[in-house]
């Protein structure tokens, strides 16, 4: 569709205002006797429409996995031609709202046209955003229409399954025909625990509302084909979230001899905690997201346990007896169908951006005058929206490119010891780079001081949300060089067998032993060194036999307490490495 989102608003800005004295007046040319305009939401995969009111705070679906556009109808319900005047967007984030496809400036009495409006937030806006459109026009009702548009800043992600930890789910049958008790007196009810994520970022259970701005909460009594108003819409006056209960209402026929009868059904769903006391609901317009979603279920900590009682009811009237849709269904003596109660309810969660986490910064060890690759096995990172498990349906797909790094205004290598590249080129303190640079082998050090024995950059790594890895709040790391004329330690030693390096420490006793068996007759290093790449002593130089256990005391007594690297050296590379602690 042709962005007319500027559209021509400042042709016609002239034409509605004049000046009179020292006031200000604004008149209406268009002004006619019998035009009426109306905004309406639609659905086209299913038909299901939303009547917007002159004014109204509309909420678009979260963006940060998929950015949606939603399809709205102009209808002109008067007898007289509607004429546009022109519209145009007003507000602070105009830039993040595009319309897309309005082009007819006059509808005929009982026509419409329709337009798109997408919603796509910059990476980096993690806040709401809150935009006007305007459509100025001719209708005797609603000669300035606004649309208050309001959307979740791009940190919010769903609705998806979560994508880190365990989550427990599971269904309590209350009736013996398992997900037809929904339908049933007793209702289904869903149980959930263990949702590790929570632990560590806001995460929130609710109705799935997709980028066509379709909720998900379907009920049929004519076929399953979900068309119009069997998609259900929240109704804020029967729900009341401080007591954990949600009510949605639609509307269904029963296809019978007679012919087809009309059915009004409700989905009622209350949330409990453990003891029976209500969970109490957040308001999705909190977070940004759609009203119609009802209200979202808060996961606090991992430990929470969470239940969700669900029942579909159907009445022959609005304000009727309601009874479950099945029971109710399957009372009707003359219905042609006998199996058309269907219904389609998807919950998923929603959670704010969890950061990047640094899952590797081991030292880069080598010998003077050699150049080496910092690869993921020494500097690595993981973000679980950039870089999601695999799953079928994600709307995107993982990007290592949007995971990336910097030298926090710093010039690396303060001590001198070389030159650090990007792809062939040297950094700076401003240079950037990412975990798919990273994962290319385009960072690479080269000694060029031979006298040099460790050097360091620091750095920093985030997401494009701008969320920043942090170690108990510090977002500053250091990634530690070290120059050994021994051996180069860049790289665990091809092929070869593992040590089984142990360190034993105890505490009490200021003592603790190192053992290591070497798998055949060679010469071994162990060196001790500080995580900022320091060698502070080395602790074993010289042969051993094959298959021999070799036992190294260290004297604690001699070393500040802190986290040391120690390393086994072969005369293949490094053969093991392990970090403990220090404690006095």
């Amino acid at each position: 569709m042709k962005d007319i989102s500027k559209c021509v608003f400042s042709c016609f800005k002239l034409i509605y205002s004049f000046v009179l004295g020292a006031g200000l007046m604004v008149f209406n040319p268009f002004h006619g006797t019998a035009q009426n305009m109306e905004l309406e939401l639609i659905v086209p995969s299913t038909g299901w429409k939303k009547p917007i009111a002159n004014g109204e705070e509309f909420y678009f679906p979260a963006a940060a996995m998929q950015p949606p556009t939603l399809n709205f109808f102009i209808k002109n319900t008067g007898t007289e031609t509607l004429n546009i005047g022109s519209f145009y967007l007003d507000g602070d984030n105009i830039t993040q709202f595009t319309i897309l496809g309005l082009v007819e400036l006059s509808i005929n009495p009982g026509q419409q046209t329709s337009f798109g409006i997408s919603y796509n937030p910059p990476p980096s806006f993690t806040q709401q955003s809150s935009a006007s459109f305007i459509i100025n026009n001719n209708s005797l009702d609603n000669p300035i229409f606004t649309l208050e548009m309001r959307g979740a800043g791009s940190e919010l992600y769903g609705p998806y399954s979560p994508l880190y930890g365990e989550l427990q789910s599971v269904y309590i049958e209350t009736c013996p025909q398992i997900n037809n008790c929904i339908g049933r007196e007793s209702g289904i009810i869903q149980a959930f625990s263990l949702a590790e994520q929570a632990d560590f970022t806001d995460t929130y259970r609710g109705t799935i509302v997709n980028g066509e701005g379709d909720l998900w909460i379907r009920v049929s009594l004519d076929g399953g084909e979900f068309t119009e108003s069997e998609n259900l819409s929240f109704s804020p006056s029967e729900s009341n979230l401080s007591q954990g209960i949600l009510v949605h209402r639609g509307n269904s026929f029963v296809n019978t001899t007679d012919g087809d009868i009309p059915v009004f059904l409700k989905y009622v769903e209350t949330y409990t905690r453990p003891d029976g006391s209500p969970l109490v609901l957040i308001a999705p317009e909190t977070l940004g997201l759609p009203a119609d979603i009802g209200g979202l279920a808060k996961f606090e900590f991992s430990t929470d346990s969470i239940s969700s009682h669900n029942i579909i009811l159907a009445s022959d009237s609005y304000n009727g007896t309601f009874t479950p849709f099945l029971d109710y269904f399957e009372a009707i003596p003359n219905r042609t169908c006998f199996n058309c109660g269907h219904y389609s309810i998807y919950k998923r969660f929603y959670w704010l951006n969890m950061p990047p986490v640094v899952t590797a910064n081991s030292p880069l060890g080598l010998k003077p005058n050699e150049t080496a690759i910092i690869t993921t096995d020494l500097l690595n990172v993981h973000d679980y929206e950039e870089l999601p498990p695999p799953a079928g349906d994600l709307p995107y797909l993982p990007n290592p490119a949007n995971v990336m790094f910097d030298f926090n205004s710093t010039t690396p290598l303060p001590e001198g010891s070389g030159i650090l590249y990007l792809n062939g080129t040297p950094v700076t303190a401003t240079t950037t780079f990412t975990l798919a640079d990273l994962q290319a082998g385009l960072l690479t050090y080269e000694n060029t001081n031979p006298d040099a024995t460790n050097d360091s950059f620091v750095f920093r790594v985030h997401d494009t949300r701008g969320a920043f890895a942090n170690d108990s709040g510090n977002t500053v790391y250091t990634f530690s060089i070290i120059i050994d004329e021994f051996i180069g330690i860049g790289e665990t030693a091809p092929n070869s067998d593992k040590n089984n390096l142990q360190v034993f420490t105890d505490p009490i006793k200021q003592e603790a032993l190192a053992r290591f068996v070497t798998p055949k007759t060679e010469k071994v290093k162990l060196a001790l060194y500080n995580l900022s790449g320091s060698h502070v002593a080395d602790l074993f130089n010289g042969n051993t036999s094959a298959n021999t256990t070799v036992e190294v005391p260290i004297n604690i007594m001699l070393f500040p307490s802190g986290i040391y690297l120690l390393l086994l050296q072969t005369e293949q590379g490094v053969a093991e490495r392990v970090k403990f602690s220090i404690i006095k």
